[in-house]
């Protein structure tokens, strides 16, 4: 196979496509965790902390403009495909998960609760957006 070949470079990006994904569910799994024991005991935010959280909304994003391209590529499936429905969500994901920063001047308790609360819609809404392009596929 060339690289060239549109079908190879279809299914290359579609298997990077994939890896971030699972990425983005390890580290934001991780995230909500640190999150959570974080705002139940009331413990400072950390370099880890923002540290997990830059890595995993940097990820959402390579991941958002990836299937950006794959979806302009895809564009003959039709806008009412599952693929359309999965940008969709994934996209409302990707901008809940930059809503955390709004806090970041705010009381490292704030700063826990609303990020679990952000980076956790986030990620449930990433989980979705998987689900169904991997439902009705």
């Amino acid at each position: 196979l060339e690289i060239v070949d549109g079908d190879f470079s279809m299914q290359f990006l579609l298997g990077i496509h994939a890896f971030i994904a699972l990425l983005i569910l390890l580290v934001g799994f991780v995230l909500i965790v640190k999150f959570a024991i974080g705002t139940a005991r009331q413990s400072p935010i950390g370099r880890l902390d923002r540290m997990l959280a830059a890595i995993y909304t940097g990820l959402l994003d390579l991941q958002a403009l990836l299937g950006i391209v794959l979806f302009l590529l895809r564009l003959d499936d039709g806008l009412a495909s599952p693929v359309a429905l999965h940008a969709a969500v994934a996209l409302a994901g990707v901008v809940v998960a930059h809503l955390n920063a709004r806090w970041r001047n705010q009381p490292d308790a704030v700063r826990f609760r609303n990020g679990l609360l952000t980076l956790g819609g986030s990620y449930i809404l990433i989980l979705a957006g998987v689900y169904f392009v991997n439902s009705f596929a």
